[in-house]
C-alpha cells in the first residue's frame, strides 16, 4: 500500500464526474450518477464512438427509469461529451474509468488521466480483476489517488466494491458510493487488493467447483443450475 495520503474533497464538494471509457459499464455509471444529480462529462474518441455511447447511455438510462432512479425519460442527455481525456478529467472532482479489461490499455489510460486530473481527485477504475496495485504502475504524478471501484452492473444492480490506496482512501470513496453521494446500496471496503477483487474472486471459485462437480459425473448441468438459484 502506498503510505501517503491526499487532501480529498468533502463527499459534499463532489458535483463533476468525468466518465473515461463508455461502453456497457462505462454508460452505466454515466447513468447513474446522473440520476443522482451529478454533472457528468464523458470522453469518446469520435462522432462514432458518441453515437455508440450515446445508444448505450439511452439504453442504460431507460433501466434506471425501471428501477424508479429518475424520472425524466430523456434525462440521459444532461451527459456531454468530449473528445479528450484532458479536456474531460481538468475540472472533474471525480474521475471513473472503464476502459477495456486490457492490462497496457488501463495502465495507459490511467497515467494519462493522472498526468490531466487535478491533484486531490480520486480516479476509480471499475477493472473486474485487475489487482490495484496493477492498475496504477504506471502512474507517476499521484499514484495513491487510483483505486477500484468495481460494480456488477450500475444500471441494473445496486453494487460496487472499493479499495483504495490507504484505509482512508476507501473509507471515502465508500461514502461517496454510499447513501450520501451516489446512493449505492451495497458497498464493500475492500482490506487487501486481489485477483478479481471479492466479487469475482468468488464467482471464479463457484464456476469452477461447479464444472469440476458437473465433469465428474456427480450431477447434470441442468441439476447444478438449480442448486445454485437456491445459493
Amino acid at each position: 500500500m502506498i503510505d501517503i495520503e491526499m487532501v480529498a474533497p468533502s463527499i459534499d464538494e463532489v458535483r463533476r464526474i468525468a466518465i473515461v471509457g463508455t461502453g456497457v459499464i462505462g454508460s452505466g455509471w454515466a447513468a447513474v450518477f446522473a440520476a443522482r444529480g451529478y454533472e457528468v462529462t464523458a470522453y469518446v474518441r469520435s462522432r462514432d464512438s458518441e453515437l455508440k455511447f450515446q445508444r448505450f447511455l439511452a439504453s442504460a438510462w431507460r433501466k434506471i427509469v425501471v428501477r424508479g432512479l429518475a424520472k425524466d425519460p430523456e434525462g440521459w442527455r444532461k451527459v456531454g461529451c468530449v473528445r479528450t481525456i484532458a479536456e474531460c478529467v481538468a475540472s472533474a472532482d471525480y474521475v471513473q474509468e472503464s476502459v477495456v479489461e486490457e492490462l497496457p490499455l488501463k495502465q495507459a489510460i490511467l497515467a494519462e488521466i493522472d498526468e490531466h486530473a487535478p491533484a486531490g481527485v480520486f480516479v476509480g477504475s471499475s477493472t473486474s480483476y485487475i489487482p490495484l496495485s496493477l492498475c496504477r504502475a504506471r502512474v507517476r504524478r499521484h499514484p495513491e489517488r487510483i483505486a477500484i471501484a468495481h460494480p456488477t452492473l450500475p444500471q441494473w444492480d445496486s453494487f460496487v466494491e472499493v479499495l483504495g490506496a490507504t484505509p482512508a482512501h476507501t473509507a471515502w470513496l465508500a461514502e461517496l458510493f454510499g447513501p450520501a453521494g451516489v446512493g449505492m446500496e451495497d458497498v464493500i471496503r475492500m482490506r487487501k487488493e486481489c485477483h478479481g477483487h471479492v466479487h469475482n474472486a468468488v464467482l471464479n471459485a463457484t464456476v469452477t467447483a461447479a464444472t469440476g462437480l458437473v465433469r465428474a459425473g456427480m450431477c447434470s448441468p441442468e441439476e447444478m443450475d438449480r442448486a445454485l438459484t437456491h445459493m
